[in-house]
């Protein structure tokens, strides 16, 4: 006789995360230790329609922190990412794009540009900034948007993740940089993969922060309270989140 397991969506997520986010449209930006760690968990918390977007190729080196496979060895995010996601869940409605606004950000934009930008973005409920691009944050940040953007960044050797939420998420975050936190922008790492010099940190290091932010995230849309919030050690090693 054959065997048979009833794995619907209702059984298969049956302790997904809040429905206010899991039914929600979601697009995330940045496909790299941050962004595909997030695009895999909310996708396993039940997620059903999510749009990645990065315009980056994925290389050996982006192997050891970022939720890839080392072979093919060389792939675009988005379409390895997205073959990832549909083993995961075959009940997620995905699409990716290489270019999300990323053409024109270092440009004075005309308001008619914005517009029509700001209609772009609306057209997702959460968007998860995880690209660490100052000039886009810049630009979303003055952008009209029906939707919420939470901001994701960790400091150099992941001590501290900041986290900022729409509106005014871009000065939240530049202050918490530029005056509150000590980042030290020095001493990086500069691997093939990567476009920029990027922080010090492990695997382990970023998934702690960021599964622990995607906890108070879902809190914070079941409790539909939004605020800012940063992540960091205390001399104990006991994480501590607080909210701004």
């Amino acid at each position: 006789l054959g065997y048979s397991k009833n794995s619907s969506y209702h059984y298969f997520w049956k302790r997904c995360i809040h429905p206010n986010l899991t039914n929600k449209k979601v697009l995330i930006i940045g496909l790299g230790a941050i962004g595909s760690q997030v695009a895999r968990t909310l996708v396993r918390g039940g997620c059903t329609d999510i749009t990645i977007a990065d315009y980056d190729i994925k290389e050996p080196e982006n192997i050891c922190r970022s939720e890839y496979d080392f072979i093919p060895p060389y792939a675009n995010k988005t379409d390895e990412l997205a073959g990832i996601l549909w083993h995961i869940s075959p009940f997620v409605q995905l699409s990716s794009i290489r270019h999300f606004a990323t053409e024109c950000i270092k440009f004075d934009l005309s308001s008619e540009y914005l517009n029509f930008l700001s209609e772009q973005f609306s057209e997702f409920d959460y968007i998860f900034d995880c690209s660490t691009d100052d000039d886009l944050m810049y630009l979303t940040d003055k952008l009209d948007l029906t939707s919420t953007i939470f901001n994701l960044s960790i400091t150099n050797h992941a001590k501290v993740l900041v986290c900022g939420i729409s509106p005014n998420h871009y000065r939240f975050i530049r202050h918490q940089f530029d005056t509150i936190l000590e980042n030290d922008a020095l001493d990086l790492y500069n691997p093939i993969g990567c476009w920029n010099p990027t922080f010090k940190a492990s695997y382990n290091d970023i998934a702690i922060m960021v599964q622990l932010s995607l906890r108070t995230i879902n809190l914070m849309i079941q409790e539909n309270n939004y605020q800012h919030f940063t992540i960091q050690y205390d001399d104990n090693l006991n994480l501590n989140v607080e909210r701004f």
